[in-house]
């Protein structure tokens, strides 16, 4: 499930201030996982996997307001891995964080679209 994160502030039950997108703009955005979503037996040795996925701009802007010629656009961004519920909890992200929140925009690093 994604979300619109408007204010990252970590409280007792999560985030601050976020809205869930709804199940249309879930169905618009596409995902691509080189590995299932359970894996049974664990893999235990370490491993390589990818996950792609694809946000439409119209979905962004729902949330955002117009957004312009994306060429050339400098954005600032975090991906992260979560892996709550697993035999080994662990976490992961693309960004040096300061504490384990992954929608903190001070960790943010920046990307750049090209086309």
């Amino acid at each position: 499930m994604a979300s619109y994160v408007t204010d990252p502030t970590r409280v007792r039950c999560g985030l601050k201030k976020y809205i869930p997108l709804t199940s249309d703009d879930e169905q618009q955005m596409l995902r691509y996982a080189s590995l299932a979503p359970i894996i049974e037996p664990e893999i235990t040795n370490p491993i390589v996997w990818t996950l792609e996925f694809s946000i439409p701009i119209a979905v962004l802007e729902k949330y955002t307001g117009p957004l312009g010629t994306i060429k050339g656009q400098i954005w600032r961004s975090n991906f992260y891995k979560c892996g709550n519920e697993t035999s080994h909890p662990h976490w992961a992200s693309w960004a040096p964080l300061s504490a384990r929140n992954f929608h903190d925009p001070a960790c943010f690093g920046q990307i750049e679209f090209c086309a």
